[in-house]
């Protein structure tokens, strides 16, 4: 409703095409990972490339959105890939079965706690690299502000999670790190 509008109007200069031709490196670095992961199966017999593609669409939209390189496709057992994984699976199950509709119900049973749990992990990792890409942008305004002939630090492309982090509505306000967690999570 009300907040759906409002942050879409604050975010829609954010969905720029023109930004993701800033993002083609990473998208290049990441799709070359996943050809070398594939070549392994060249003149095999068929296989379910399923995982791979995820780790790889994983990896591009962690760099893309919050400017954190997470090697899911280096590192496919950690921590937040196995999270990821649970709460995928854990709501697709429970989309099939509607006596678990009932957030009262869900939690009382095991998979609604392993999704609790498994979504504590993906929160607390975005909230960590929102604090810390916060922190980060500080340091440079304060950088700069402080030495004017030394130029601020800059990436070669701005993530979403920094546009969110400038972005303001009508009135100046910017977003609680609660709201850009949500968007970035989204």
């Amino acid at each position: 409703g009300n907040k759906w509008r409002s942050r879409r109007k604050m975010l829609t200069p954010t969905f720029h095409f023109t930004i993701l031709e800033d993002f083609l490196d990473v998208m290049n670095e990441q799709a070359t990972i996943l050809v070398t992961k594939l070549e392994k199966h060249v003149n095999q017999e068929a296989f379910n490339c399923f995982f791979y593609i995820t780790l790889c669409a994983l990896d591009i939209i962690c760099e893309t959105a919050m400017g954190k390189n997470i090697g899911a496709q280096s590192n496919d057992d950690s921590e937040y890939v196995r999270a990821v994984y649970r709460v995928s699976d854990s709501i697709h199950r429970r989309m099939k079965a509607p006596w678990l509709w009932f957030d009262f119900l869900y939690f009382m049973f095991k998979d609604g706690q392993e999704y609790r749990k498994s979504l504590k992990i993906l929160h607390n990792f975005t909230s960590n690299v929102i604090t810390e890409r916060a922190s980060e942008m500080k340091r440079d305004e304060e950088r700069s502000h402080d030495d004017k002939d030394i130029p601020p630090h800059k990436n070669k492309c701005k993530a979403f999670l920094d546009l969110l982090l400038n972005v303001t509505d009508d009135k100046g306000n910017k977003l609680s790190h609660e709201d850009i967690r949500e968007e970035v999570d989204t």
